[in-house]
């Protein structure tokens, strides 16, 4: 888990899941359109973002406007349901990925 706060008022919450030690990248993908499309579904229903990075790695990611600030118990909530989607999604990302020989 990363946290960035930003010059223009935003404090970044992001997470980049692993699954047996690897995380999850473009250049492992099997099927990349139809990781994309997933993606694309999982950022519709969810409460945080899928992205892939300028390196190719997948990760999630939630901002909060923090011109009012950010209370303990919004940050302690966002950071566990973060956490969580990313937990949920690792088997998911996995389907996707080529497995090792």
């Amino acid at each position: 888990l990363y946290v960035e706060i930003q010059p223009r008022q935003g404090l970044v919450l992001t997470a980049y899941p692993k699954f047996k030690g690897k995380y999850f990248s473009l250049s492992r993908a099997a099927e990349r359109e139809k990781l994309f499309q997933r993606l694309l579904e999982a950022n519709h229903r969810s409460f945080a973002t899928f992205f892939v990075d300028n390196q190719g790695d997948i990760g999630a990611r939630f901002t909060f406007t923090t011109e009012d600030g950010v209370g303990f118990e919004s940050f302690r909530v966002a950071v566990s349901e973060l956490l969580r989607i990313a937990d949920e999604y690792t088997p998911t990302l996995d389907g996707y990925m080529r497995k090792d020989a």
